[in-house]
């Protein structure tokens, strides 16, 4: 288990700076009055995330805070509400043709500027990487009821 636990270790390290560098990528690719945050509630409709209270979920933030979120980007014509309840709540959100074109755009450019940083490895650790990754995805996506609910008033 020492192995495991080394592991669990490393991906504590690794993972939030990874995320720190995608971020700073990212915001680079970001137009100034769109935030990371904003780009990532587009990211997560275009996934099929469709309501508030999932999204809020999802980024880990209240609903009303979400709310508003989404309140700011209907406004900016980046995302609209289907008319299907009237319970705000439960009104599937879906990006308008602006809001996809920017959630495209604004991945392509990051991608390219991650791939950039990629190229500083050699192809036998690009491989390795991707491998990696791959096992990372195998190993998160999996439903294995190990991740017991985070106990009331403590967020980690």
């Amino acid at each position: 288990m020492h192995n495991e636990l080394k592991t669990a270790k490393r991906l504590l390290e690794i993972i939030p700076l990874s995320m720190a560098r995608v971020r700073a990528e990212m915001r680079s690719c970001i137009p100034a009055n769109l935030s990371v945050p904003h780009f990532r509630i587009l990211g997560s409709i275009m996934r099929g995330k469709t309501l508030v209270n999932e999204i809020a979920q999802h980024h880990g933030v209240s609903q009303p805070s979400m709310s508003r979120s989404v309140d700011s980007l209907v406004k900016r014509g980046l995302i609209e509400r289907s008319h299907e309840s009237e319970d705000r709540r439960q009104t599937p959100l879906r990006l308008t043709k602006k809001g996809s074109g920017l959630f495209r755009k604004i991945k392509t450019a990051t991608e390219r500027r991650l791939s950039r940083r990629i190229l500083i490895l050699d192809s036998k650790s690009r491989n390795a990487l991707l491998q990696g990754l791959d096992e990372l995805e195998k190993l998160f996506s999996m439903n294995i009821g190990l991740v017991a609910p985070p106990r009331k008033g403590r967020r980690i």
